[in-house]
């Protein structure tokens, strides 16, 4: 058997350079953009083809189900792949520090003397950077919770038959684990956008999937009243209709204003001030998710979001009653949320 040609040293310093050893396919499906161990993965199966647009770091368990071609589920495609590895790769060069040129040597620092701090600007690569704080991971996770606990509702106007009923409950609980899952980035960057994947079933309009949109490279259009028309990713423009927008807005951010306001901004500036000491990392978790002890915390802290989940969701039953029913000021369904107690049970309720 002939023995296959390695890749030559120059190319593959090029993937390991560009990629940093991160998988594109963590770092899209998963949020992930850490340090992976893997392998160079040839796309296109041809281990002979060297070149460097076949070629991109995979870690081990997604190289395996890469290379893996299932007989019932749809697997991964090139043209899929490839495209995370260039977003990926635009996003570590747009996140890589710029170093300038010193035209004097940098003068000694006195003893007891310390710079002073660097404050970040508020930019989706600071958020970022934030986010591997275990104080504000775990602050995070503790209002991710409180959300998760919550309970949701749709209610129907007497025109919506049952069967249209019947339909739109089945498609919100096919949807509602994935949405509120990847809607949490609203958190960090204070809002998020979602392209919606329409199908047609037996005659009716369903959606089949609500595909996350990465912040850095999506945009928000308007129309000319101010009002949301659409979402622009890669120069490509998707209608209304086809997409969606997750905002949470504080009692700080105009009604008009779709990029919301982000939850790390509370502490973004006193993250960069302070040390990382047991006591700072206290102080920014009490920041960041606020006081649970008061009467207010749930309305301040939790409903933001709410209200960001409800508008666009409310929005997305419209769109189904519209292409499903007709446009009907009549013919309506409003999704709402509900803040969990003891007494009561945590299964949701699609309708009443």
């Amino acid at each position: 058997m002939a023995k296959r040609p390695a890749i030559p040293k120059t190319i593959e310093m090029e993937v390991l350079t560009a990629s940093r050893r991160r998988c594109c396919l963590c770092f899209h499906l998963e949020r992930r953009d850490a340090v992976r161990r893997g392998q160079i993965a040839h796309l296109d199966g041809k281990r002979s083809n060297n070149k460097l647009d076949n070629l991109a770091w995979l870690c081990l368990r997604h190289h395996d189900s890469y290379d893996t071609r299932p007989s019932q589920s749809k697997g991964f495609t090139l043209k899929e792949v490839k495209n995370y590895r260039n977003d990926l790769y635009k996003h570590l060069m747009s996140d890589r520090p710029k170093i300038r040129a010193q035209s004097k040597p940098a003068r000694a620092i006195r003893p007891g003397r310390v710079n002073p701090p660097v404050i970040l600007p508020g930019t989706y690569s600071t958020y970022r950077q934030m986010l591997h704080d275990p104080a504000i991971e775990l602050g995070r996770a503790c209002l991710v919770e409180a959300i998760a606990r919550c309970r949701w509702r749709v209610a129907y106007s007497e025109t919506i038959t049952s069967v249209a009923r019947m339909l739109m409950d089945h498609n919100l609980q096919h949807l509602m684990p994935g949405f509120l899952r990847d809607s949490m980035s609203a958190l960090d960057f204070g809002w998020c956008g979602f392209e919606r994947i329409w199908e047609i079933r037996e005659g009716h309009g369903y959606i089949q999937r609500l595909k996350w949109l990465e912040p850095e490279i999506t945009a928000i259009l308007l129309d000319a009243h101010g009002n949301f028309c659409g979402l622009r990713q890669d120069n490509v423009d998707l209608p209304a209709a086809n997409s969606m927008c997750v905002t949470v807005r504080d009692a700080r951010t105009s009604p008009a204003h779709f990029h919301g306001s982000s939850r790390l901004e509370r502490v973004r500036e006193r993250w960069c001030k302070m040390g990382r000491s047991m006591g700072f990392r206290q102080r920014i978790y009490d920041a960041y998710v606020g006081n649970v002890h008061s009467p207010h915390w749930f309305a301040l802290a939790i409903q933001p979001v709410l209200h960001g989940l409800e508008s666009s969701l409310n929005d997305l039953l419209a769109r189904l009653i519209a292409f499903n029913l007709g446009d009907s000021p009549h013919k309506w369904a409003r999704i709402s949320f509900e803040r969990e107690t003891d007494d009561r049970a945590t299964s949701n309720h699609p309708s009443k």
